[in-house]
């Protein structure tokens, strides 16, 4: 958050991109016959804000060799309803590269129905403070199941983020989620246990659909977050 304040946040949001684009580059080279392989990188505010923002990411993605479709960026409600028409003109020019788009923290921010047919995005990502109640406040459990069914209805995939417990996956899968993501699968790990993880394959019980390996950024503070939306 501090860091999102400076003018240092744009290149480090880059630098963070194109290291975990080689990264991801090599794994998908290493391991080609492993199940599919996805990375997920948070945008910031500022970079979301530069005006050759998709060239940059577009000239990142042609120097590591990653394949855009297997590039998913995570941006907020609130960001890119700042601007709406702008932000969904970028967005528009991201999926068109074939890159994956997701709402992260859904549930938090504007919440607006109307955007979801406006903006071209792939995912949305349920808010941790919806999952972890989940267990203990009827509200939350109905909340998660409306935005469950609304993103099925409207085509699109749906993450729980912050599994924690066994309890949460089960609900979660009552509830049709079909991924998550949380310590219940991994806690964080650097690259080089990520690739250890992947090597091994990744015995998750429902990693069939592929993993993720998402980036925290600049938003949390380590280049080398693991995370692992899986099937829930």
């Amino acid at each position: 958050p501090i860091m999102e304040r400076t003018e240092w946040i744009v290149p480090l949001d880059l630098w963070i991109l194109r290291e975990a684009s080689c990264h991801m580059h090599q794994w998908h080279r290493r391991f080609p016959d492993r199940p599919p392989l996805y990375l997920s990188v948070n945008i910031s505010s500022k970079l979301f804000q530069e005006p050759d923002l998709v060239e940059q990411i577009s000239q990142i993605l042609n120097e590591t060799g990653l394949n855009p479709s297997s590039l998913v960026l995570e941006i907020t409600e609130t960001l890119v309803m700042q601007n709406s028409e702008a932000a969904r003109n970028i967005l528009l020019q991201l999926r068109a590269l074939s890159i994956r788009l997701a709402i992260d923290d859904f549930g938090t921010g504007y919440s607006s129905l109307s955007y979801l047919q406006k903006f071209p995005v792939h995912t949305l990502k349920i808010d941790k403070s919806f999952i972890s109640r989940l267990q203990d406040e009827k509200e939350s459990l109905e909340i998660v199941r409306a935005i469950v069914t609304l993103a099925h209805n409207l085509g699109l995939d749906v993450i729980a983020e912050g599994i924690e417990a066994g309890h949460h996956r089960a609900l979660l899968k009552l509830l049709k989620c079909e991924c998550g993501q949380g310590y219940f699968y991994s806690k964080a790990v650097d690259s080089d246990q990520a690739a250890k993880l992947i090597d091994k394959g990744i015995s998750f019980p429902e990693s069939a659909g592929g993993l993720t390996i998402a980036i925290s950024g600049s938003t949390a503070g380590s280049q080398n977050e693991k995370r692992s939306p899986t099937h829930a």
